[in-house]
């Protein structure tokens, strides 16, 4: 049922209020829609004045023809929808020049030729308009409603919304989705389908169209004597859809707007349900990823009828891991489920978006990617990290709580059974932002590529020899901080990473200059007087590094 919400010019005329009122311009302005009433007397209206407003003046203070001419010109360009005048003697008539200005820009001019009561005509308009506004507002809560309970109820919820909709404003609805058949209702011949088409790409095509539909604005537009409402399906950052109405010859109301924009909603909703079930049955069919990356036997046959390509062939690729934190590893509740899906599925939205080629399942509190592309020349490390830069803005952006990611990503392999390497690398990455060995890099980095010495730290980490080695070059100081519950190892490691700087290093460890002297006088009594010298800082810094990294993969196990 169309809830007509607008009050027009022509519906204000048939009201009791102006049963003695007279139109003076053409019925080309009937349409016009009014949103309030105002009395107005003066020519200085910029702060008055907002828009759709029917004036009311009995010409006091506009005692010239060219004041009038200029009330009624500033009228018009400040968007007024008309003017109503109490003739007498401040305006005793309506000139032809003010006719014919009216009438070049379709203004309707209504005159009162008896005295009326201006309060009683704004009383009366306000009344209609916020009774008007109040059955709009129960009317669209009943028809969200109805929205809901299909994306929930029935399991073709898009289908019975586009009916839903159709049903509610009267209008051919036209849903186009980027995936799938366009749908129409009522049905559409599929030529008039395939202009439809045409017509919403020409649209969207417009540079300044498209960054409207994508933050949820509508286009409107006319062709063929017809008016278009255009609204994208966004979910995700991405456009899934879009949704098209033909309201006919007339302008589309408000009402029009706001049932679509719920409309919109819901559908992107249902989007999003729809691709959480897919996302949630390809994990299920896809547990020979973790073949893949743990190194497990794998049928090699299937995995090439799935890919399109022999994993023993070339192609370029990268495993990347995202971590969420502050999620119970191996605790799997309902809510933990819910993230990690729908972390997956951004990730393969927005990875697909730019391009990209993925295999991607999960396992405990982390999202396992290989990220392929068949583009031989592109920066692949650039592409990645600009692309995954886009999934912690968009997940970051969305959530409340404290739960954020980690993300490692391992070297680029050019053989899928080699996954498994890269999938350690990605893990080497992680423990490495849980160690906070980086914490004063400004420039950050996901990549194995980039960890540097630590990469060794890895590869050494739990043997014997490194432990003599630590306590060879920094036991000193070790022994030292646990004797007297000191920190001079993070003045050590803290001076040492600003290159020797004494006031980097007091600024950064909080500390006034003279302080620092103090440390730093003991740590050259516990370590030598050379411990700044190439060779010596060299292995410092690295027993530094090899200790912190025993700690934290210590409290991991």
């Amino acid at each position: 049922m169309n809830v007509d919400v607008n009050l027009t010019v022509k519906a204000a005329l048939n009201r009791p209020c102006f049963s003695k009122a007279k139109l003076v311009t053409s019925k080309n302005g009937l349409y016009r829609r009014i949103r309030w009433a105002h009395v107005l007397e003066t020519l200085d209206m910029d702060q008055l004045i907002n828009g759709e407003e029917l004036i009311l003046t009995t010409g006091v203070g506009l005692n010239k023809d060219s004041e009038r001419l200029d009330f009624l010109r500033t009228l018009i360009q400040h968007g007024a929808s008309c003017l109503c005048i109490e003739l007498g003697p401040s305006f005793p008539r309506v000139s032809e020049d003010l006719i014919s200005i009216a009438l070049e820009h379709d203004f309707p001019i209504i005159v009162f030729e008896e005295r009326v009561k201006f309060i009683e005509i704004t009383q009366d308009l306000h009344t209609f308009l916020i009774n008007t506004h109040y059955r709009t507002l129960q009317q669209l809560e009943l028809i969200s409603k109805e929205f809901h309970q299909l994306t929930l109820s029935s399991t073709t919820g898009l289908y019975n919304i586009l009916k839903l909709l159709q049903k509610q404003l009267n209008h051919q609805i036209f849903y186009l989705p980027y995936e799938g058949r366009e749908t129409s209702i009522p049905l559409l011949k599929q030529s008039v389908c395939q202009k439809m088409t045409e017509q919403i790409g020409k649209q969207i095509a417009v540079s300044t169209n498209r960054q409207k539909l994508k933050r949820g604005e509508p286009i409107i537009w006319s062709e063929d004597k017809n008016t278009f409402v255009l609204q994208a399906i966004v979910a995700m950052g991405q456009t899934w859809a879009y949704l098209c109405m033909n309201v006919g010859h007339q302008k589309p109301s408000e009402f029009d707007t706001l049932v679509m924009g719920r409309a919109v909603l819901c559908i992107a909703q249902e989007n999003i349900r729809i691709k959480y079930v897919e996302e949630k049955q390809m994990h299920h069919e896809q547990l020979w990823i973790k073949d893949l990356i743990h190194e497990r036997p794998i049928d090699q046959k299937q995995m090439k009828a799935r890919l399109g390509l022999d994993i023993k062939g070339c192609v370029r690729f990268r495993v990347c891991v995202i971590e969420m934190v502050d999620l119970k590893k191996g605790k799997v509740m309902e809510e933990e489920e819910s993230l990690r899906i729908y972390i997956s599925l951004l990730t393969r939205t927005i990875f697909e978006e730019n391009g990209f080629q993925l295999l991607i399942t999960t396992e405990n509190n982390q999202i396992i990617a290989i990220v392929m592309t068949k583009d031989s020349n592109s920066d692949l490390k650039h592409h990645l990290k600009n692309t995954l830069d886009q999934i912690k803005e968009r997940f970051l952006h969305k959530r409340r709580d404290k739960t954020t990611l980690i993300i490692g990503i391992g070297r680029e392999r050019h053989q899928l059974l080699d996954s498994h390497l890269g999938f350690k690398e990605s893990q080497i990455v992680i423990n490495m932002e849980k160690l906070k060995l980086r914490e004063e890099t400004l420039e950050h980095s996901y990549f194995y590529d980039d960890i540097g010495v630590a990469r060794l730290l890895f590869m050494m980490q739990g043997e014997h020899k490194m432990d003599s080695f630590i306590n060879d070059y920094i036991g000193a100081i070790l022994a030292y901080d646990e004797e007297k519950g000191s920190n001079l190892l993070q003045t050590l490691k803290v001076y040492l990473d600003c290159g020797g700087s004494k006031q980097e290093a007091a600024k950064r460890l909080y500390v006034v200059r003279q302080t620092l002297y103090h440390r730093l006088q003991k740590i050259e009594e516990l370590l030598g007087g050379d411990f700044m010298n190439t060779e010596r800082r060299l292995s410092i810094e690295f027993a530094i590094r090899a200790h912190l990294l025993s700690q934290v993969m210590a409290r991991i196990n």
